[in-house]
């Protein structure tokens, strides 16, 4: 980290000196030397960028998911306002953001539609056994 922090120091004393249009106190060859130690460090992060994109994608479709059913099922009107506001805020969240989004909308979804997991099935009067070999 503290590598990536003299990176950032440097980018923005040169962007002082260009900004201020001071050229000539520019060192080319520091200026160079830094490009070629950003190269390898811009590829990183735009490796990065690609693979935690389809993640992204990923929560914030299921999370619309989830808010568009808990809108259609609430009584109160309410929900389809709610859930359109939250959802345009979706892009704006940074990662732990969209996590702790995901983590909220799951948990208010699982409120509002508990399964049947775990549950055991109670037999009723009209289920019988049946030989399965009937059905060959």
């Amino acid at each position: 980290m503290e590598r990536n922090n003299t990176l950032s120091e440097q980018a923005r004393a040169f962007q002082e000196l260009l900004a201020a249009e001071r050229t000539e106190e520019i060192d080319f060859d520091q200026l160079a030397a830094w490009l070629r130690e950003m190269m390898p460090v811009l590829s990183d992060a735009q490796k990065c960028v690609n693979s935690l994109a389809p993640l992204r994608q990923d929560y914030e479709g299921r999370i619309i998911g989830m808010v568009k059913a808990m809108a259609a099922v609430d009584r109160s009107g309410q929900g389809y306002e709610e859930a359109i506001t939250s959802l345009e805020a979706l892009p704006q969240l940074s990662g732990e953001e969209l996590v702790a989004c995901y983590r909220r909308t799951s948990a208010r979804f699982r409120d509002m539609f508990p399964t049947s997991f775990g549950l055991r099935l109670q037999p009723t009067k009209r289920a019988k056994l049946t030989d399965v070999s009937v059905y060959r």
